[in-house]
């Protein structure tokens, strides 16, 4: 990609030291003045990243890098070397705000010049006498931050102005220092003209610290890598017009060391790259050993990490073009462990756990490392992000991206700035729901005893409530208006309600009932559905007046009719306070074993849900003691689960609300069994035939068990003393699911002669009506069938 105006970069200066620390980096060739290629020196460690696991990992990667010879970017009408970093193996937008060091016409070099683990820059101008001796050689700047500035390390020469620098960690002692290559060169003396190498151990001035040797021929250039992952640098030599694929067609040749000495190449000859490449050397994969690759005049890279001729192994890419130097840089990225998502809110309806809400724009919290930055993805699509807090903490309020009704997958990741990694949350199942479902139907009462049995007109004042409604929701039953209690509905849609605990006064009701749904959604009520309790004791009529025959006296005199006689008026009644109805409790969690609605279960530390009045207070007991209490949420939902753990057997739970109108009667018990013993097989018995001795091509055992289990199949048996095996598993009516039918067939078993058993595999998917798995201990009652061979089955 050409190199953009630098003012088209506003990234802060701070994140130059996150992304060129803590390795080294080198200059691996010598070609003058096309390339410097820069590496890193230390071995970095190998990588995995997994969704949802992992802790923080640590992890060196090399990226792309320009300097530009004559750049103006300071604005200051000095044209210095500017250097350019990629955010990656990419060709993507410079990481860090272009910069200058080094005056025009040097070349740009990059090293941990002072053993702290962080690579800096440097620069080398060819032509400059330093120590006055009369002798124009290479001059060394070098800097230990990555920033403009005066040189840290005092400048030095080492080297003749024509000769090439290199930079590497020779010795392995965490520190860079230089080389100088001279082309031309011949220490044996046998004519052949080729590399000398002058290696120094310190930065500074001196003689070399390994003697000069020879390698590479003259027209080649200089490179530097760790080829062997050992941390140490070694040498190499690559050549422009080589055909060692014997082609027709000239590219880079390659020929390399791995040691600081003269010789015959460990690696090589091998041929990558078109001869108009310039060669870069990098460890593109963090395995530690160093790749190579070349880039095109118009700055397309091509990167292979295997030693050998081939096609390039990364996507190539473009950065950098014209005149502008390519530079391999080290970069050391902190893969974050994985964030997760622990909760949304609100999550509404019968759980607050469950991911089922109401809410289209619900707030997603979760945990990841302090500082991390965390992105939130809806089935695969970006929604936001945000970054954890101090303690971890994160949280993406989607108040302005309401999600549609639905099921999806909320995942959180957390993405490196550099890698192509992002380590990944569990996925957090999430279903928005807002429609209401439709209202639910009160289809009668029982007993109905009236006179057409369906008019709810009754004399029963302890009424049973029935209707149908909607799948997976729940029934509020309502009587004048105030709640009743809740209903459950079978997978059939029906519902039945028990008000037997409440008697009725004989007089004239409403009930309705209103359904709600798995996200809370509330339905509108029913149709109202009128009931008369009459009073079942009959009222006798008042007794007769008695007759009086008119007395009729002589010469009566007229007498008046006496004022009719008016009963005192009834004594007015008032209206009785409203009562305050029972809580009803409506599940276990986690009702585990094959029937989830069985109430029998192996979890004693699990939890109650239920329903009250909104607000009201919720007391809890166990076999009659109380537990504690809780609070009834606006829709009128509790959940309890502070229990210690429950003793095994069945127990009964019960509970009881109260507020301003009072305290309820007790609930209906609620009876759950607590089960944590596994099953065992008790015995293995034979069935048919009955006789020890026989010859057959089948036999049937029985195998006992010690409680009701599910999942019996043949894998769970071995048949021994033959190569015959279990075809067939069928229970024994009646049994109730504890004793089990098992045939034996195939093989050998006609003509064996010797003991056939049975025994337990050693898997087992056999669960009891709790949950709990099978316990694999072979039974102490096994018999067996000594079957001795007397005639051949068919003969």
């Amino acid at each position: 990609m050409p190199l953009p105006s630098p003012s088209a970069w506003r990234t802060p200066w701070s994140r130059l030291r996150r992304f060129l620390g803590p390795t080294s980096s080198k200059d691996r060739t010598g070609r003058e003045p096309r390339v410097e290629s820069l590496e890193e020196r230390a071995v970095p460690a190998t990588f995995t990243l997994a969704d949802g696991v992992g802790a923080q990992q640590e992890f060196v990667r090399n990226v792309s890098a320009v300097v530009t010879y004559e750049h103006d970017v300071s604005g200051d009408g000095v044209a210095e070397l500017a250097w350019f970093f990629d955010d990656g193996l990419t060709g993507g937008t410079p990481m860090i705000e272009p910069f200058e060091y080094g005056p025009a016409g040097s070349k740009p070099i990059v090293g941990d010049w002072d053993g702290d683990g962080v690579e800096t820059i440097g620069a080398v101008y060819s032509g400059m006498d330093l120590d006055g001796d009369g002798v124009a050689g290479l001059a060394f700047f070098l800097r230990n931050s990555n920033t403009p500035g005066a040189p840290d390390i005092a400048p030095f020469e080492y080297g003749s102005a024509d000769w090439a620098a290199m930079v590497g960690d020779w010795d392995g002692d965490g520190i860079d220092t230089i080389a100088v290559v001279e082309r031309g060169v011949d220490f044996s003396g046998n004519g052949n003209l080729t590399l000398g190498w002058y290696v120094r151990n310190e930065i500074g001035p001196g003689a070399p610290d390994i003697t000069p040797f020879e390698y590479g021929c003259a027209d080649g250039n200089a490179v530097v890598g760790d080829w062997d992952g050992d941390g140490r640098d070694s040498i190499g030599v690559v050549t422009f017009n080589a055909d060692i694929n014997r082609d027709g067609l000239y590219g880079l040749g390659w020929q390399l060391r791995n040691s600081v000495s003269g010789g015959v190449p460990d690696i090589g000859p091998f041929e990558f790259g078109r001869r108009s490449f310039t060669e870069v050397v990098g460890d593109w994969n963090g395995d530690g050993i160093d790749g190579i690759g070349g880039v095109s005049t118009d700055g397309t890279w091509f990167l292979r990490n295997t030693l050998s001729t081939g096609e390039a192994e990364l996507p190539t890419f473009n950065y950098g073009d014209g005149p502008a130097i390519p530079l391999v840089d080290t970069v050391d990225v902190v893969i974050p462990s994985a964030p997760d998502i622990t909760a949304i809110v609100e999550d509404t309806g019968i759980s607050d756990s469950d991911g089922i809400t109401n809410d289209p724009t619900p707030i997603v919290i979760g945990v990841a490392d302090p500082g991390s930055p965390v992105q939130l993805l809806l089935d695969e699509t970006f929604l936001a992000e945000t970054v954890a807090d101090a303690n971890g903490d994160w949280s993406i309020d989607l108040g302005n991206s309401p999600i549609a009704d639905g099921t999806y997958t909320l995942t959180a990741q957390a993405s490196p700035l550099i890698l192509d990694a992002f380590p990944r949350s569990a996925v957090f199942p999430i279903t928005i729901d807002t429609v209401a479902p439709d209202a639910p139907a009160i289809n009668g009462i029982a007993d109905d005893d009236g006179d057409s049995g369906f008019d709810g007109i009754t004399t029963d004042q302890t009424l049973i409530i029935f209707g149908n409604t909607e799948l997976d929701t729940r029934v509020e039953v309502l009587l004048d208006g105030v709640l009743l209690g809740l209903a459950q509905v079978d997978e059939a849609g029906t519902w039945s309600f028990d008000n037997t605990a409440l008697a009725l006064e004989p007089d004239d009701y409403l009930l309705s009932a209103r359904a709600i749904d798995l996200a809370g959604n509330v339905s509108a009520e029913s149709q109202p559905f009128a009931v008369t309790v009459v009073d079942p004791t009959p009222v006798p009529p008042p007794p007769a007046p008695p007759v009086v025959p008119p007395v009729v006296p002589p010469s009566p005199p007229v007498v008046p009719p006496s004022p009719p006689v008016v009963p005192p008026s009834p004594p007015v009644v008032p209206p009785s306070p409203p009562t305050l109805p029972t809580p009803l409790i409506e599940d276990y969690l986690v009702d585990t074993g094959f029937d989830p609605g069985d109430r029998v279960t192996s979890d004693t530390s699990g939890e109650l849900t239920g329903i009250a009045e909104p607000g009201a207070t919720v007391e809890i007991f166990f076999d009659g003691f109380s537990q504690g209490t809780t609070i009834a949420d606006t829709g009128g939902f509790w959940t309890f689960d502070s229990f210690s753990i429950l003793p095994e057997g069945d127990h009964i739970f019960t509970a009881q609300q109260s507020n301003t109108l009072g305290t309820s009667a007790m609930s209906p018990d609620f009876i759950v069994k607590f089960d944590t013993t596994m099953p065992v097989v008790e015995s293995f018995t034979r069935f048919n035939p009955l006789s020890e001795d026989t010859t057959v091509n089948t036999l049937v055992f029985r195998a006992a068990f010690s409680e009701t289990v599910i999942g019996v199949d043949p894998s769970l048996f071995v048949v021994t003393g033959t190569t015959a095996t279990v075809v067939n598993v069928v229970e024994v009516i009646g049994s109730d699911g504890m004793i089990y039918e098992l045939t034996v067939t195939g093989g050998d078993l006609a003509t064996v002669d010797g003991i056939v058993g049975i025994d337990l595999a050693n898997i087992s998917l056999v669960l009891d009506v709790a949950g709990n798995p099978l316990d694999l201990t072979e039974p102490t009652l096994d018999e067996t069938y000594d079957h001795q061979f007397t005639i051949s089955i068919g003969a």
